[in-house]
């Protein structure tokens, strides 16, 4: 079975409150995430938020913490996917939509609609996305 991560990154606005999500192209039809996608081969979980935020919105950030991670098995693919999100801040960058043929648009939503579009991640998440836990990467060994 092969194991796949997964980053995505929960950024909130400071002064609005409203968090950062994108508008993924499925086909003919859509869905809303936030920021992420998978992690590339020698790349941390941190290097792959910082990466995939940036793809997607054209924002640099900095992770923060982690604030959930979220595991599920598809058989019929033979992969088992964890799904790390990080709680981060925009430190750099403008919002810019460079990916037409994935992203259809870079929204800023509030709290209460972000949960509903993304029921994967409870209610706890954004509750505690304050005080997120610490990531740690250990290096090479």
């Amino acid at each position: 079975m092969k194991r796949v991560s997964v980053v995505y990154t929960l950024i909130q606005d400071p002064e609005t409150g409203k968090i950062l999500m994108v508008q993924n192209r499925r086909g003919s039809s859509f869905d809303y995430s936030l920021p992420g996608g998978a992690v590339e081969p020698f790349e941390t979980l941190e290097q792959g938020a910082i990466r995939e935020v940036e793809e997607e919105t054209g924002y640099i950030i900095k992770p923060t913490g982690m604030l959930a991670v979220n595991e599920v098995f598809f058989p019929k693919k033979d992969e088992q996917v964890l799904f790390f999100t990080f709680k981060g801040s925009i430190i750099d960058g403008q919002k810019t939509l460079s990916r037409p043929s994935e992203i259809l648009a870079i929204e800023w939503i509030d709290v209460d609609i972000a949960i509903q579009r993304m029921p994967y991640l409870s209610e706890k998440v954004f509750q505690l996305h304050r005080e997120p836990a610490p990531y740690v990467y250990e290096g090479e060994k």
